[in-house]
């Protein structure tokens, strides 16, 4: 849905609101949104999803490696499985990054399991300034 829009890599504030429309979104686009617009200072990303058509949480990661400058980033509903944010390569230095708000519209656990501190733990990592790290609502898959 946003791929003709990726040429446009000097795109500083980006809000994209579909509101009730339903549409799937992978961990890839999440990277290729991150790699095509690194100078994004705001990005706001708005539509409902589906179970297991969803980007996984861990994908937040691509903006912390490709954004330096982010300040502010909203999500639509994405997915946790466990030990999916082992083996993550966070980004040097990611104490310096300057993102300051963080709003995902729902994170989605598999089968019941409360993944709500590694949530914490993995934000207050990658986004340290975070105020509150994710204002998520958590449910099972």
């Amino acid at each position: 849905m946003v791929e003709p829009l990726l040429a446009l890599h000097e795109l500083r504030d980006v809000s994209l609101l579909f509101g009730q429309f339903t549409f799937p979104y992978s961990s890839s686009d999440m990277r290729s949104i991150a790699e095509s617009w690194p100078g994004l200072e705001s990005f706001r990303l708005e539509f409902v999803t589906q179970d297991e058509q969803r980007a996984g949480f861990e994908s937040v990661v691509h903006f912390a490696h490709h954004c330096p400058r982010l300040r502010s980033l909203q999500l639509p509903g994405m997915e946790l499985t466990r030990g999916s944010l082992e083996g993550i390569a966070y980004p040097e230095g990611q104490h310096h990054h300057p993102l300051r708000e963080f709003r995902v519209a729902q994170v989605a656990f598999p089968g019941g399991l409360d993944l709500s501190r590694e949530v914490i733990q993995f934000t207050q990592r990658v986004f340290p300034h975070v105020g509150a790290p994710v204002a998520a609502v958590h449910r099972s898959l």
